[in-house]
C-alpha cells in the first residue's frame, strides 16, 4: 500500500469503496491505529457503530491477538495476556472517536477542529448528510468539494468510506 500511495500528505482526501463486508471499516481502522503509533492525532467518525463496538475492532489490532479468537472469547494463555497490553497501548494513543447516525460538512468541521486531530476518517460516504440539491449525485459533488475544501483550508488528512452499489 505504501508503494502505490507512496504516503499520505496533508489536504489528501483518500476515497476507500468496496461493497458490504468488503473491508473498508478494517481497512481504515488499520490505517487509523498505524498512523496513530506513529503519534499522529487521528479522529475516528463513524455512522455506523458505536464506540464500544469500533474499540472492539482495533483491540485485536492493538494487541495481536486474531479478531475471530477476540469475538470469541477463545483466547490462549499468551493472548490472555496480550489484550491488557493493546488496551494500554490504545488508551495512551492519539485517537479520539465520534459517533453518529448522519454526519455533515459541518459536524466534521466541527469535530476536527475541536480536536485538533491532523486526519479525520469518516465511515461511511452514503450515511452522511448532504446538502439540498436536485439530483443525489449533485448532493454528493458538493459534499465531497466542501469536505476537500476544508481538508485544503485546514491541512487535514481525510478518509472517507463509500459503500460501492452491488448492481454496477
Amino acid at each position: 500500500l505504501d508503494n502505490v500511495l507512496t504516503g499520505v500528505e496533508p489536504c489528501e482526501l483518500i476515497t476507500v469503496g468496496a461493497r458490504t463486508g468488503g473491508g473498508k471499516t478494517a481497512f481504515m481502522t488499520r490505517v487509523c491505529l498505524n498512523m496513530a503509533m506513529d503519534a499522529v492525532p487521528c479522529l475516528y467518525i463513524t455512522s455506523e457503530m458505536r464506540i464500544l463496538a469500533m474499540v472492539k475492532r482495533i483491540l485485536p489490532m492493538a494487541s495481536g491477538v486474531l479478531a475471530t479468537k477476540f469475538r470469541s472469547r477463545e483466547y490462549t494463555s499468551e493472548d490472555r495476556k496480550r489484550v491488557p497490553v493493546g488496551m494500554e497501548m490504545m488508551a495512551s494513543l492519539p485517537i479520539k472517536m465520534m459517533d453518529k447516525g448522519r454526519i455533515s460538512i459541518k459536524d466534521i468541521r466541527a469535530a476536527v477542529l475541536n480536536s485538533g486531530c491532523k486526519v479525520v476518517f469518516v465511515d461511511y460516504l452514503q450515511r452522511c448528510r448532504f446538502p439540498k440539491a436536485e439530483k443525489e449525485s449533485s448532493a454528493i459533488y458538493d459534499f465531497m468539494a466542501d469536505f476537500k475544501e476544508f481538508l485544503l483550508d485546514t491541512g487535514t488528512i481525510g478518509f472517507i468510506a463509500s459503500q460501492l452499489d452491488r448492481e454496477r
